[in-house]
């Protein structure tokens, strides 16, 4: 507790202001919602705190497009989460962590976003896949974001890179092109 509080002390004297990734994929949520206000996206992150930090902020600046969370747990919670945002008129972001990577069906929805990329490709195609499936109606639009600026972004960047092309190399070109924001 002593600690919480020291922390929380030191924290006051920092100004409030959102990070880097965080402001841009605000900006582009407002530029999409202003185009087609009814579009619904998959956001993915890593950690925990990511989660809740993506849920806070877009439900601050986006108070009427409603987000719902996949944190984890059994399959009842996943299901439940999946209903909730396949709703017409349900929320319009799902923010989930390496739970929402299996066992739901999202392919009603046409954009994913990885707020964080993981080292390992298999991965990304796991959360690709829950929107690009039999069924999919759309182009499924795949965004990462990596802030160029942090080594670690940077460096998982390289090494996915350097992992699609060598699986290109081996088996053939695919469909994806990984980009960065």
């Amino acid at each position: 507790p002593e600690e919480r509080l020291r922390i929380d002390d030191l924290l006051r004297h920092f100004p409030a202001q959102s990070e880097t990734k965080m402001q841009k994929l605000l900006d582009g949520l407002g530029t999409l919602w202003r185009q087609n206000p009814d579009e619904k996206i998959v956001i993915f992150a890593t950690y925990l705190g990511t989660v809740d930090m993506i849920f806070r902020e877009i439900e601050r600046v986006f108070p009427g497009q409603g987000v719902v969370v996949l944190r984890g747990g059994d399959h009842g919670a996943k299901a439940a989460a999946e209903r909730r945002f396949r709703a017409k008129n349900g929320p319009h972001v799902l923010v989930c962590t390496a739970a929402g990577r299996e066992g739901i069906n999202l392919q009603f929805c046409p954009l994913v976003i990885n707020y964080d990329l993981p080292w390992n490709p298999q991965r990304i195609e796991q959360r690709i896949g829950r929107c690009h499936r039999y069924g999919q109606k759309h182009d499924v639009v795949v965004v990462n974001f990596v802030d160029r600026s942090n080594e670690a972004d940077a460096r998982v960047y390289e090494l996915l890179d350097q992992k699609f092309q060598l699986f290109s190399g081996v088996f053939g070109a695919s469909d994806e092109v990984l980009g960065a924001i």
